[in-house]
């Protein structure tokens, strides 16, 4: 079977699980849970992201996301590196916690939205456990279960502020009431019996659409590999980025590049390489002294902090932005202009 398409764009709405290594557990209590959350929140709130639903397993995760601005890739890449950091310190261990890549499915939401979050939202009664329990059992373990985002769609008070119900509920209509009650008894008919998955539309494409949907997607698809062969990175040069700032900063770019070099400025250089080269974490740690991904995402992680609650490093990081992105266009309009002469 062909690898399914990785396909981003803003406003892509994608289906996503992921499961522990080995099918070991990665989540084992609810302050694992409570951890993941204010990850996938954190991580929500620096890609805008809206999650509209969402079930937690003991060794896996559904998500159900729409991406603003075509980043599914970046989301995905800093939950699991946040998480798994998070969760290695919790538990005293080390490497890595996921299997592999996550599974995405692309999809198209006017048809299929309803039905994926369906989907997610019965996980929990998908299991051999729950295979032979009664529909009422089955609807009450799903109406009890506190690690969905189910109980928001069927209980108007318990909605959270991290979740995005409309995209879902508006097709129940517009009385906040009545469309819970709706949706709630558009799952309860789901457990009536065993039902094809919705993902098996999505088989071999890792498209969930119509066919016309699926024939769009894949010629947007084409298009876009046609533009990224003819187009040259139009990420900046990290070489460039790196002389830029040390000169801005006066700090010599053997330091900043030195491991074990721990300092303000060297942060900003590496959340400057993320944001302006468009390098992945790894590729920063390389370049910076041959440090591992974890130490910069941690990095990061404490920088951002610093950003949001002290003034001063906000004012710092936002003239040296600033500074460097002119500093950096000078250059390139400099050897533009010396290669017209």
């Amino acid at each position: 079977m062909a690898r399914a398409l990785r396909i981003q764009y803003p406003g892509a709405t994608y289906y996503i699980t992921c499961k522990g290594d080995r099918n070991e557990n990665v989540f084992t209590d609810k302050d694992d849970i409570k951890l993941f959350l204010e990850k996938l929140i954190r991580s929500l709130e620096i890609y805008n992201v809206s999650l509209l639903a969402y079930v937690c397993m003991p060794d896996h995760f559904h998500l159900l996301v729409c991406t603003h601005e075509g980043n599914l890739s970046e989301f995905m890449r800093h939950l699991k590196i946040s998480y798994t950091s998070s969760f290695n310190h919790r538990h005293h261990r080390i490497g890595q916690l996921y299997h592999g890549r996550y599974k995405s499915f692309l999809i198209e939401p006017q048809k299929f939205l309803i039905n994926v979050s369906c989907h997610i939202h019965t996980n929990p009664v998908r299991t051999s456990k729950c295979f032979h329990l009664s529909h009422k059992k089955k609807w009450e373990i799903l109406r009890q279960y506190e690690y969905s985002s189910l109980p928001g769609y069927i209980f108007p008070e318990k909605r959270k502020d991290f979740i995005n119900y409309e995209p879902i509920l508006w097709s129940f209509g517009s009385d906040r009431h009545k469309r819970s009650i709706k949706y709630a008894y558009f799952v309860k008919r789901r457990l009536n019996g065993l039902r094809e998955s919705p993902l098996e539309f999505g088989r071999g494409t890792g498209i969930v659409g119509r066919s016309e949907f699926v024939k769009l997607i894949k010629g947007l698809y084409e298009e876009q590999r046609r533009k990224e062969f003819k187009r040259p990175c139009s990420s900046l040069d990290s070489n460039l980025v790196i002389e830029s700032f040390a000169r801005i900063t006066k700090i010599s770019k053997e330091d900043l590049c030195k491991r074990g070099k721990k300092s303000l400025e060297r942060a900003m250089l590496m959340e400057f390489l993320y944001r302006l080269c468009h390098l992945s974490q790894k590729e920063i740690g390389q370049l910076l002294g041959m440090v591992n991904y974890s130490s910069i995402s941690q990095t990061r992680k404490r920088l951002r902090e610093k950003i949001e609650n002290e003034t001063a490093v906000r004012e710092r990081f936002n003239s040296l932005f600033g500074e460097l992105s002119n500093a950096v266009k000078a250059v390139k309009e400099s050897k533009s202009v010396g290669v017209q002469l």
